[in-house]
């Protein structure tokens, strides 16, 4: 009989406290603190969730039939004609009449300036003519142009004469400045 207490089976008596007897693989005191700690876990997230289901419903509107909250909406009065203080000097006697105060000096407005005009934009029209490879002329193409007239031998010396407003109707019929054609006007705003 002492081989069956030894063992802890099911056919001997148990022996010692309930605490320290094993159940399944742990001591019921681990099993115990588990349970406990599954415990304390499951209402600190139902705590939790809780109190975010409260920040959330803190947005509700004012049809609601909600009555928990019986507080007003705070409201700011600010004085529409604020009366100028009066300091009262405690020598002069009651029956004097108040000191007044200097108006505030009135300044004159500005005198409106005559619009200045602004100076009207010269431009040259310059004639496409045909491209051709032994000597091309300066106005066959539009960076030809452009190096002609003062704007530099940039790559992209052209940009400003072709998005100028007075060339906006050439720029819709051809799309690029690679594709103007002989007899083209371009016009060039002067520098």
């Amino acid at each position: 009989m002492a081989d069956v207490e030894d063992q802890g089976g099911a056919q001997g008596p148990k022996s010692g406290s309930i605490f320290l007897r094993k159940t399944g693989p742990l001591a019921n005191w681990i099993w115990m603190a588990l349970l406990l700690l599954l415990a304390v876990v499951y209402s600190m997230w139902k705590k939790n969730k809780a109190g975010a289901a409260d920040n959330v419903d803190t947005t509700t509107d004012d049809t609601s039939d909600d009555l928990t909250n019986q507080t007003p909406p705070p409201v700011f009065i600010l004085p529409q004609n604020p009366q100028p203080s009066v300091i009262i000097n405690n020598t002069t006697p009651p029956g004097a009449p108040p000191v007044a105060t200097k108006p505030p000096p009135t300044t004159t407005p500005p005198k409106p300036t005559a619009p200045t005009k602004t100076p009207a934009v010269a431009y040259t029209q310059v004639k496409v003519v045909a491209y051709t490879s032994k000597n091309p002329p300066a106005n066959s193409t539009l960076w030809g142009i452009a190096k002609a007239n003062g704007y530099g031998s940039t790559s992209t010396n052209y940009a400003p004469i072709w998005n100028d407003p007075k060339n906006a109707a050439l720029k819709k019929k051809r799309g690029s400045p690679k594709k103007i054609q002989p007899g083209d006007v371009i016009y060039v705003r002067k520098k």
